[in-house]
């Protein structure tokens, strides 16, 4: 197994999904645009190449709007620093714009035990509302 190294100047991302990505399709045209390597980047409806000489850049994508969900990216915090330093940025910076609104408590929020809370965590759960809490 082949490991990570920023230093190289290629870089392919695949997107699967389960049950709905032709992964033998979408790996045959991904070596069909590998083979005629005459672009520095190219795109296809479920892959991306580019290349380039960027260090020590890092990126953690999210799937788009409707998939996310309460705790996500809580095993990440917990294991890299880095995240969680820029986790604690960004909820420093919401609290401020927000008056006093935490976004850790909207990704985060305490475990509930009554009627209300539970409500109010189901509210939060409904995708929906992503965007709208506060």
């Amino acid at each position: 197994m082949s490991k990570y190294d920023y230093k190289k100047i290629h870089r392919l991302v695949l997107i699967v999904e389960k049950s709905k990505t032709d992964i033998i399709k979408l790996i045959a045209d991904v070596k069909q645009k590998l083979s005629s390597l005459d672009a520095s980047e190219w795109q296809l409806p479920n892959a991306f190449y580019a290349t380039g000489n960027e260090s020590n850049k890092v990126a953690f994508v999210f799937p788009g709007q409707g998939s996310q969900y309460i705790g996500m990216g809580r095993d990440i915090a917990c294991q890299f620093p880095q995240f969680f330093n820029l986790l604690q940025r960004a909820n420093d910076a919401y609290v401020e714009a927000s008056d006093g609104h935490s976004l850790s408590a909207i990704m985060y929020p305490i475990p509930v035990f009554n009627g209300a809370d539970r409500n109010y965590r189901k509210i939060l759960s409904d995708k929906r509302n992503m965007l709208n809490q506060q």
